[in-house]
């Protein structure tokens, strides 16, 4: 019997688990197993590889290890002719470099999510202008381009030519991040007291992601309050042994637990009081709306993406992006105001439950690959 499934191929450049590979998990999690069928190539192994052969997913790993890694074409090509997927969705642009020039050869329709543009601040110009050409070559041969964000859509009509994308923002599974269902064990594991105030980081260790502004302000205020505060730092990367030497150096071991790569993420959550994210760029990150889901009070960079999520003063706090003294002073409003923590982890709770449903998200994937399939059909959720 014909197997008549649409069947979409994910492709991503790692394993491990973070915001792409989690909006993996969502998508194939929540979508209707007798409709869609689901494959995974990834260029590593990791515990989302692992999660998903659990599930039963067809995992495949190609080591490819640059952009546009032409020397991976045939290995690619026999891949594609193997299994012949209706849809090819690429999560990143290491993915979509190395598979859109395969799918066009064979004619399979690429669908791009883009969870953050490749060029980004900080970069040297040469660099930033090498990294927009491979992004306007790569956007210019897909099917459809999708944004996770407003602020990243407006920045690939600015940057890129001809650029067009649809929006679908991620979204928060609300059964899973609520307080509701969770009894955090976190507190006694960590020593931390049941009084005490818990600022948590969790996002991969990297310079994207600045953890260190965050520890020089945590140290700042640690020594202006009355009262016991801890932070927690979750997830791994380049920068970790960085840290680890750091905080040693500033005898904060005491205050601060470097707790590396996690699973149970709604626990941490479930501890945690104020939630930091002071990234200098993201697209739109699953983890600050995790965070808020769990009742957060939240506090993040101020940059367009989080400025889409985040209205100061309402369900979160803004600072300037590198200025460690005003998330300081933020973060010492935060820890002395019960009253003020406690507004602001309603509103952020209420704002996922109406615009980040991982739902609403789903739906409008689903609406996106029979379209793509169907092209008589319209899309009806998108955003």
């Amino acid at each position: 019997m014909p197997n008549d499934k649409i069947h979409i191929l994910h492709a991503i450049r790692q394993g491990k688990i973070g915001g792409g590979e989690t909006y993996i998990l969502q998508l194939i999690d929540g979508m209707d197993s007798s409709i869609y069928q689901h494959s995974v190539l990834s260029f590593t192994d990791g515990p989302m590889i692992h999660a998903l052969m659990d599930k039963g997913i067809q995992c495949i790993i190609i080591p490819i290890r640059k952009a546009f890694h032409f020397s991976s074409f045939s290995c690619l090509l026999r891949l594609l002719n193997s299994i012949r997927p209706d849809i090819i969705h690429v999560h990143g642009s290491r993915a979509a470099s190395n598979l859109v020039p395969v799918a066009r050869l064979l004619k399979i329709p690429v669908l791009y999510t883009i969870h953050g543009w490749s060029f980004h601040p900080g970069q040297s110009r040469i660099y930033f202008h090498l990294r927009r050409i491979a992004e306007n070559w790569i956007t210019r041969h897909t099917t459809l381009n999708i944004n996770v964000s407003y602020a990243d859509q407006q920045s690939g009509q600015y940057y890129l030519n001809k650029f067009n994308s649809v929006v679908v923002r991620n979204g928060v599974d609300l059964n899973k991040f609520t307080r509701k269902y969770v009894t955090s064990h976190i507190r006694p594991e960590l020593a931390i007291p049941d009084d005490a105030v818990v600022i948590s980081f969790v996002a991969r260790m990297t310079t994207q992601k600045n953890p260190f502004l965050l520890l020089n302000a945590f140290e700042k205020a640690l020594y202006k309050i009355d009262h016991q505060i801890f932070l927690i730092l979750v997830g791994d990367g380049e920068l970790m042994s960085d840290i680890s030497a750091w905080l040693a150096s500033h005898n904060l071991l005491s205050y601060v637990r470097l707790l590396g790569f996690r699973q149970d993420i709604p626990d941490i959550l479930a501890a945690t009081d104020i939630y930091c994210l002071p990234s200098l760029w993201e697209g739109l990150p699953i983890g600050l709306l995790e965070a808020m889901a769990m009742e957060n009070a939240i506090v993040v960079s101020d940059i367009p993406p989080h400025r889409e999520v985040i209205k100061n003063g309402h369900n979160g706090l803004l600072f300037a992006p590198q200025d460690h003294n005003s998330l300081a002073s933020l973060l010492l409003q935060l820890c002395s105001s019960r009253d003020l923590r406690s507004r602001l982890q309603m509103a952020a709770r209420h704002t996922v439950e109406t615009e980040f449903n991982v739902i609403h998200m789903i739906h409008q994937m689903e609406d996106i690959y029979e379209r793509i399939v169907d092209p008589t059909k319209s899309i009806v959720h998108i955003a």
